[in-house]
């Protein structure tokens, strides 16, 4: 599910008014979601009661998003000093990559229809960018957003007597853009997760992936989210080595004649990579190494037959299970 946060700069209350407009879609759409207002720097003693209620904005919220809407009322032509002041506070976070691939959608509302609908959302999208966020502009490719707003930059919404002048219309216009919104913010959180993406602190979800199938040695399937961990190969003194068992009597790969393998007693190469003959060798590296194997046929071999070695080298399917159980 994705985690959306609108920020908003509201002096007279229409921007308190459209993230209220926000919030009924945001959850319609079953995204997690928080409104949130910047501290207004100028006039702040004009504030209207509904934008001084607004829940301060603060790092944590931009920690927590998945994915961001800044939605500013046009002040001479540019976004509000109050929503620049916030963007300057959280300057430093954003060259750390605390916010790269998150997505970003800009708003804009004025009392005329050539105010500076375009300037602002380009500045808000401006910004976003040296952020590192993921632009979702509301483009040029969806005609009932064409015909009711008109701006493929961010959505543009006309004030009448100070408030937004048509609720019908303008809910619908965020409908059809949030819709696509939060499907590209759910898929960008989920690239974040996987470590794709460089940002920083990538938020870890339950897996809506189905149970690993169990691989030929009973144990599951190593995948991204059922890694190969040192326990299965590197045992501690006196404990039972992991899922992989020996060539070498079965007693598993962290075990060797002189005990199990451990920071005093550690796995070497030779009991992996042998050399150039597979059999009739002495040592660890000699005919069957040690390395893991399944259902009594040995993992090492690989599909010649021999030891691993320079010519014959260890692969990673011998290491971590393919997902079919006949490879």
């Amino acid at each position: 599910m994705a985690r959306i946060l609108v920020v908003f700069s509201s002096l007279f209350g229409a921007n308190a008014e459209l993230a209220g407009l926000i919030r009924p879609v945001l959850a319609r759409l079953g995204a997690e979601h928080r409104l949130r207002g910047v501290a207004q720097h100028v006039l702040p003693t004009q504030m209207v009661s509904q934008a001084k209620s607004a829940i301060a904005v603060t790092g944590a919220d931009l920690e927590w998003a998945d994915g961001f809407i800044f939605t500013s009322q046009i002040h001479t032509g540019m976004i509000s000093a109050s929503m620049k002041a916030f963007i300057d506070e959280h300057h430093d976070a954003a060259e750390t990559g605390a916010f790269l691939d998150k997505t970003f959608t800009a708003m804009a509302t004025g009392a005329y229809d050539h105010a500076g609908h375009e300037h602002v959302v380009d500045q808000l999208n401006t910004a976003a960018a040296v952020w590192g966020c993921v632009l979702v502009p509301p483009s040029g490719a969806d005609a009932a957003i064409n015909h009711q707003n008109g701006n493929p930059w961010g959505l543009s919404f006309g004030l009448r007597h100070g408030r937004i002048a048509d609720h019908e219309s303008a809910s619908a216009v965020l409908q059809a853009h949030l819709r696509r919104f939060a499907a590209v913010t759910e898929v960008m959180a989920a690239v974040r997760d996987s470590g794709l993406s460089p940002g920083r602190h990538p938020r870890r979800r339950v897996s809506s992936h189905p149970p690993t199938q169990p691989n030929r040695e009973g144990g599951s399937m190593h995948t991204p989210n059922n890694p190969l961990r040192a326990t299965q190969i590197f045992t501690g003194p006196g404990s039972r080595p992991g899922n992989h068992s020996s060539s070498r009597g079965g007693s598993g790969l962290g075990s060797t004649s002189s005990g199990p393998h451990s920071p005093s007693n550690p796995l070497r190469a030779t009991q992996v990579f042998t050399g150039p003959s597979s059999s009739g060798g002495t040592g660890a590296g000699a005919g069957s190494p040690g390395s893991s194997s399944s259902s009594g046929s040995s993992r090492s071999q690989s599909s010649s037959g021999g030891g691993h070695s320079p010519t014959n080298p260890l692969r990673a399917s011998d290491v971590f299970g393919s997902p079919r159980k006949d490879r």
